[in-house]
């Protein structure tokens, strides 16, 4: 999933993975792709994602790619949940 700012200067990327198909680094290879691709052909300078603080999988595939924890956090909904969640933000810029 991507979402961008109504100016196209940030990106926001998401994923979900089946749990049968978890720790085989197909997430971590697509999000790399995925950035390598906004930066050098869409020309983006920073791609954000967001996490539950509890998803410590989630978080080191950003961490692989070289996402860096932002220490922002705030409030949304997530599909399944009866209540807003807590997210931790991770930032990836074009420089790092």
């Amino acid at each position: 999933v991507i979402g961008f700012k109504n100016d196209c200067s940030e990106a926001v990327i998401g994923y979900w993975i089946r749990a049968s198909a978890t720790n085989r680094g197909f997430v971590t290879e697509a999000c790399q792709l995925l950035c390598d691709f906004l930066f050098k052909e869409i020309g983006l300078k920073k791609i954000a994602a967001e996490t539950l603080p509890e998803n410590a999988k989630s978080q080191r595939v950003l961490e692989k790619v070289g996402f860096k924890e932002t220490r922002e956090q705030r409030l949304i909904s997530f599909p399944g949940f009866p209540t807003e969640r807590i997210v931790n933000r991770y930032a990836l810029s074009f420089d790092e």
